[in-house]
């Protein structure tokens, strides 16, 4: 029965979509919808491990970033990566967030990204991404 439980879980893991974009002019309700997710995610994954904030209001590194949605996770089915503040964050590094949405899982298949925009002045191809995505 546990298992059958545990598994049910498991599955609403898997069938989350690659990428959710929050806008709002509030910083508060973009901080209630990350810990919305911390409390669907409780339990499904190693908080530890698999799931990494980074702040585009201070240089967000790229090296980190790229180590991070490049190694496999060992205790959870997915990864997540939560991009605060997109606006904020280089072009480059939004490019490769926009490649890595696009590319249907290929090389980030165990990687949910969770993007926070205070302003909706950023670039237009992460919102077709997004969409394009679920």
């Amino acid at each position: 029965m546990k298992a059958d439980k545990l598994k049910k879980e498991l599955l609403k893991l898997e069938e989350l979509a690659p990428c959710y974009l929050y806008i709002s002019t509030s910083d508060s309700v973009l901080e209630d919808r990350i810990e919305s997710v911390k409390k669907f995610l409780k339990g499904k994954i190693n908080f530890d491990t698999d799931f990494k904030i980074f702040n585009g209001a201070e240089e967000i590194d790229e090296g980190e970033f790229n180590n991070y949605i490049s190694t496999p996770s060992l205790f959870s089915l997915k990864k997540i990566v939560v991009i605060k503040y997109i606006e904020k964050v280089s072009a480059s590094l939004q490019k490769k967030v926009i490649n890595l949405i696009s590319s249907n899982g290929k090389g980030s298949a165990n990687v949910i990204f969770i993007i926070t925009a205070l302003k909706q002045k950023f670039n237009p191809a992460l919102l077709d991404a997004v969409r394009k995505a679920g």
